[in-house]
């Protein structure tokens, strides 16, 4: 019996949603963007990023690091969102100032709101349970200043994690192994 019990709580968490949430925040003024990375409701870590001169600055766990953009663009390719990943929810808040003209708040805002009634349906096309929502606020008590907030939720499961580890694993073996048997044809 206890081992049924094991079985089935294995299968569980393996099979079990896991939720992971990002938060951006970004205020006119500031150098920074501020992340914080959470799963479920808990925050799990956060930190800044600051673009420089020829790379990006990240601060996070209390240490500096600086990739620099051509390292970017070269490792572009080696980034990838796994397959078995699903992007469940995002949304933008964008608070303008009254200090603001209103006929760029107006622009901003409907340029804004046209670009995210464009992109949810392609989104939804290949995450079908994908909800958004934006909300654009004027607000009084800041003069001449903008602020935006995106959060963006990521849900996937062990099972989807395993299968990703294990496909990349089978693809540098099999790799591996091409390139030994090109080498020994060209000897």
């Amino acid at each position: 019996m206890k081992w049924a019990i094991i079985v089935l709580v294995s299968i569980s968490a393996l099979v079990f949603p896991i939720k992971t949430s990002v938060s951006f925040y970004y205020q006119k003024g500031f150098n920074k963007v501020y992340f914080w990375v959470y799963l479920y409701f808990f925050k799990v870590f956060c930190g800044s990023i600051r673009l420089e001169k020829n790379s990006v600055a990240i601060n996070a766990f209390g240490r500096d690091f600086k990739v620099k953009f051509i390292d970017l663009y070269k490792n572009r390719k080696k980034i990838s969102f796994p397959k078995l990943m699903a992007l469940t929810e995002a949304s933008v808040s964008l608070q303008c100032g009254e200090g603001i003209e209103p006929a760029r708040r107006l622009f901003l805002f409907s340029c804004l709101s046209n670009v995210f009634k464009a992109l949810k349906p392609a989104v939804r096309r290949k995450y079908p349970y994908f909800k958004s929502k934006n909300s654009f606020i004027v607000d009084e008590r800041t003069e001449d200043e903008y602020r935006v907030n995106v959060f963006v939720t990521v849900g996937f499961n062990v099972l989807s994690l395993v299968i990703t580890a294990l496909s990349k694993l089978i693809g540098v073996i099999f790799n591996g192994k091409d390139n030994s048997k090109q080498n020994r044809k060209a000897c």
